[in-house]
């Protein structure tokens, strides 16, 4: 087997007699012996030689892997007819490997495009969100970077609590356009300075359903109409539009809850200045079990103010590259 292993072969005949060394070792363990046979070529076909005597030991070697048995006492073209036998099982072997290289390289390169497409897809959803987005920031403007900012708080939340894949899309979609039901607010509600009265909130009650309307049979958005309708809902059922409470709510609207007060208490209001992270932080802790879900504030508990501030700079960052990329499109 030394020899062979230096020079490889396409039929190897190996003969087995009693006092052969080979037999020897092939009674001692035939599962290495078939394995260096194969080291230097995997096509390599092995014929056992052996007395008619010690035939029994020429099945077991075909158990083991040989192509085929002869006995010293076969005629030639008995034994010819043998080698030409393994000489074709060895050239299909190796037809079989060019085969299936060749299908490993085509579904290879399927792959790669069918991931080409999918991100363009992706992105086309993308460019699809922001216009959406664009419409609403068109009747308000500070909607629209909250919108990035909560999505961004939202996300993180999310990656945090193990949400990946199609699932972590939704409650980007979803978060997003929260409040594209808002398009069908009137100006004197949506821009009131002062409280608004019982018929002005009922209207103003009214954008999660309006929302959810308008998204509804826009395929890739459907995941995200749950959050949609159910952002105003409270965890202890003392929200709207359904008083849905505990785990009754989505799961990406509770998630929405946190980041969305969060983004209020930190960002600039027209009654008020920003509130530092740590006083937003304390609010949403105290609120744990009556407005927000406790699952979710544990997770938001273990963020930094660092995070926070990070997230923010990347939605911000976002929302100026659409405005300039819509920019720049309509003045081409």
């Amino acid at each position: 087997m030394a020899m062979f292993r230096q020079q490889p072969c396409a039929v190897l005949l190996m003969y087995l007699s009693a006092d052969a060394p080979a037999a020897q070792s092939f009674r001692l363990n035939r599962a290495d012996l078939m394995s260096d046979a194969k080291t230097v070529d995997y096509a390599v076909q092995v014929i056992a030689v052996v007395d008619r005597s010690e035939l029994p030991v020429g099945l077991e070697m075909m158990r083991a892997g040989a192509f085929d048995c002869v006995t010293t006492d076969q005629a030639p073209e008995e034994v010819v007819s043998c080698i030409i036998g393994a000489l074709q099982r060895r050239r299909q072997m190796l037809n079989e490997r060019v085969y299936y290289e060749l299908i490993e390289r085509a579904v290879y390169q399927r792959t790669r495009d069918l991931n080409t497409t999918v991100c363009e897809l992706e992105e086309a959803y993308r460019q699809t969100l922001w216009a959406l987005g664009s419409a609403l920031e068109s009747r308000d403007v500070e909607t629209n970077a909250h919108s990035f900012r909560v999505m961004k708080y939202s996300q993180a939340l999310a990656v945090a609590m193990g949400i990946d894949g199609k699932a972590l899309k939704d409650i980007e979609y979803g978060v997003f356009l929260h409040d594209i039901g808002k398009i069908g607010v009137a100006d004197a509600i949506l821009f009131k300075p002062g409280k608004l009265t019982e018929e002005e909130w009922a209207v103003m009650r009214e954008h999660p359903a309006r929302g959810r309307y308008l998204l509804s049979g826009i395929k890739f958005l459907e995941g995200g109409l749950d959050i949609v309708y159910s952002h105003h809902e409270r965890w202890d059922g003392k929200g709207y539009p359904q008083g849905l409470s505990g785990e009754g709510i989505p799961l990406g609207a509770r998630i929405f809850a946190v980041g969305d007060t969060l983004d209020a208490m930190t960002s600039d209001r027209p009654y008020r200045k920003a509130l530092p992270y740590e006083d937003a932080r304390s609010e949403i802790l105290m609120n744990s079990g009556i407005q927000f879900d406790t699952a979710v504030v544990k997770v938001f508990r273990d963020f930094l103010d660092a995070d926070w501030n990070r997230l923010r700079e990347e939605a911000e960052e976002l929302a100026r590259s659409i405005v300039h990329r819509k920019q720049d499109s309509l003045r081409a």
